[in-house]
């Protein structure tokens, strides 16, 4: 039976001065001194919006200025929840005529605060609508609609799309980063399954983005990642049907040295059969070393490595998949995932991620986990996302998500509560750079979005960036939609056109075509 998601689960894997204030990558770990709306601006706004707006000091202020992740508090001047998109084409005009700053939220999970900040926040979390049509086999969902919510109904259904297990996430920022779902490495992204978009732009004109239809966008926005062409108003996803998804969570642990050793044997058998072609592609693999939380069941802290299994097929089938990895000794029966525990309030994280294509040899397995043991609380967690088969079958230049070539996916999460549990943890993060760094690709997943990488435009978009840059001054041409890692020019970098991929640079030619 797979187990509850303890603390902080990922989807399994699953703007003048003021704005160059924003820029800055360390600008929201701090509160930032708020420029209060004039009364005649808070007029000239509440006289046209439908939705409500915040501004600070007045009721809901402080939960709805609030972003997932405590390291950063953001103070924005004015908070939108938007009820319609007329609502979103009067805050992109009012923030243009006042040059403010400004963010676009939907489920406000952005693990480096960037859905929120100083300036205007457009929440877009009332634009949560789904519409199924059974017949064509295809769901459109509002910009802001919670992946929970979407999941529901389509289990309902008998429809499937890839989605991830946290249920507040916003499809809308989900999706244009990546979104890695649970049956990922069978079924491709959240963003492979995009039918159609409709855009809103800066200048409030509405676009439709298809395969067909302005290509260079609906290209770019799958994996271009949120807050970068212009507002995602809605989403129209091509369904499958599946029959049955069995799923399973098998545990080793962690706390002796041969417990480590054991484990890096299922972490090596899982390299070698689960990782690569599609000898199982409909077995998808997410692995966790973690703590348990519950300080009064010794018996459960750990550490463990668990490993989870969703498998598309029947029960049986998921156990002739899994074979290799059931026949390892060390696997803890029985084990009880209530007695883990579970967290009651998330502190501040940092996530980190690196993907990998090369094959780890078993010591370099042994020394990861070694590694994971030295952590300094134990409240940070290994995550370990297998890729191959059918996810790495999908054409490169088929999206602006281009990690279709590594092994796995792995990602870091530090936690801390106070200054000096922070400066350990992210010690901790930094270490584990290093030691990721004989095998590490150079890419990292853009939904984990890290400050500190020295070249994020390579890392989240490599051979991309070109042809990403000149969509957005093509549909965004002053850079109104602006953050710390937007995609704009390298200092230095030559002017020079796209040549890849070939039908977006065809597409770049061409006019936008408005609705």
């Amino acid at each position: 039976m797979p187990h509850k998601r303890l603390y902080a689960p990922p989807p399994k894997g699953h703007g003048p001065d003021r704005l160059a204030a924003a820029m800055d990558p360390a600008s929201f770990e701090e509160p930032q001194a708020a420029r209060p709306l004039t009364e005649a601006e808070a007029a000239w706004l509440r006289a046209r919006l439908h939705g409500r707006l915040i501004l600070p000091g007045e009721e809901g202020y402080a939960e709805n200025s609030r972003v997932f992740n405590k390291r950063y508090r953001p103070r924005p001047d004015a908070i939108v929840n938007a009820a319609d998109e007329a609502d979103v084409a009067v805050c992109l005009a009012f923030v243009r005529e006042a040059d403010m700053a400004f963010r676009v939220r939907g489920g406000g999970h952005n693990f480096a605060g960037y859905s929120g900040g100083p300036g205007m926040v457009i929440d877009l979390t009332l634009l949560d609508t789904i519409t199924l049509d059974p017949q064509a086999a295809t769901v459109t969902v509002g910009g802001g609609c919670p992946q929970g919510r979407l999941g529901d109904l389509l289990a309902q259904s008998g429809f499937h799309l890839p989605l991830g297990d946290w249920p507040s996430v916003g499809v809308g920022g989900y999706m244009q980063g990546g979104g890695y779902g649970l049956t990922s490495r069978s079924f491709g992204m959240n963003l492979d399954h995009v039918r159609s978009l409709r855009v809103m732009l800066a200048d409030g004109r509405i676009v439709t983005a298809t395969e067909r239809e302005n290509h260079d966008l609906w290209w770019a926005v799958r994996g271009g990642t949120g807050n970068m062409f212009g507002v995602v108003l809605s989403i129209q996803y091509g369904l499958r049907r599946i029959s049955n998804l069995a799923e399973a969570s098998l545990v080793w642990g962690l706390r002796t040295g041969a417990e480590r050793a054991q484990a890096a044997r299922v972490l090596l058998t899982l390299q070698r059969g689960y990782m690569r072609g599609d000898e199982v592609p409909h077995t998808n693999i997410s692995c966790m070393a973690m703590f348990g939380l519950n300080d009064d069941d010794p018996a459960y802290r750990g550490p463990w490595l668990i490993v989870d299994v969703d498998h598309v097929g029947s029960e049986a089938q998921m156990q002739a998949a899994i074979a290799p990895l059931l026949a390892l000794p060390g696997q803890v029966p029985d084990f009880d995932f209530d007695r883990l525990g579970r967290g009651t309030e998330i502190p501040p994280l940092s996530r980190h991620s690196r993907y990998v294509t090369r094959d780890l040899a078993p010591a370099d397995w042994d020394g990861l986990l070694e590694f994971y043991a030295t952590t300094p609380s134990t409240l940070n967690t290994l995550y370990i996302q297998a890729a191959g088969g059918p996810l790495n079958a999908i054409p490169r230049e088929s999206a602006a998500f281009i990690h279709r070539s590594a092994a796995f996916l792995t990602f870091l999460d530090v936690f801390w509560h106070d200054g000096a549990e922070k400066e350990a943890a992210l010690d901790y993060q930094a270490r584990w750079g290093a030691l990721m760094e004989p095998f590490w690709n150079g890419r990292c997943y853009q939904n984990f979005p890290d400050p500190t990488l020295v070249d994020y435009r390579a890392a989240y978009w490599g051979e991309a960036f070109p042809a990403l840059l000149a969509v957005k001054q093509k549909y965004d041409p002053h850079a109104v939609f602006r953050f710390q890692q937007m995609l704009e020019p390298r200092p230095g970098d030559p002017d020079e056109p796209p040549v890849w991929p070939p039908r977006v640079v065809e597409s770049l030619r061409r006019p936008i075509a408005v609705a």
